[in-house]
């Protein structure tokens, strides 16, 4: 039985993922409700493992002889191919939003070593400049360093 917690959760995931216009824009979205929802993916996932488990021997019970047992045990083995995928599935988003925030790690990083290297060469300009000044000073008093 599913509960109105779990359709609701169902309802936000599925509008997140059927708007197909700006990509990039649902793919950040997705991300945060992923990162928002990350313990709740990982119970959604426990409970389709052992769904999977349970349909895959509710099928190996099945009469294989009769003709509607045969066909009870291809729905059961379906059925266990579905929540199997959506178990991959929830793996695969837990495991692309660990890849996305490592990747966004380095990219602050770089950035912040840019801008590091930035104002360390603004200093290093200001420094020649005030050396030119002194230069000139001292050449104009007949003094040379």
């Amino acid at each position: 039985m599913v509960g109105p917690k779990t359709k609701t959760l169902k309802a936000r995931f599925t509008s997140l993922f059927n708007n197909k216009n700006n990509r990039a824009i649902n793919r950040t979205k997705i991300m945060s409700k992923i990162e928002e929802y990350k313990s709740e993916l990982v119970r959604i996932q426990d409970i389709a493992i052992l769904d999977t488990v349970d349909l895959v021997e509710r099928a190996n019970g099945c009469d294989k002889e009769t003709k509607v047992g045969r066909g009870d045990a291809f729905w059961l083995y379906k059925s266990a191919n579905q929540t199997l995928a959506i178990a991959a599935r929830i793996e695969q988003l837990i495991e692309n939003r660990n890849k996305t925030q490592a990747i966004t790690t380095t990219e602050e990083e770089e950035e912040e070593e840019k801008q590091k290297e930035a104002e360390a060469e603004k200093l290093l300009l200001s420094v020649r400049k005030e050396l030119t000044k002194r230069k000139k000073v001292t050449k104009k008093d007949g003094k040379e360093s």
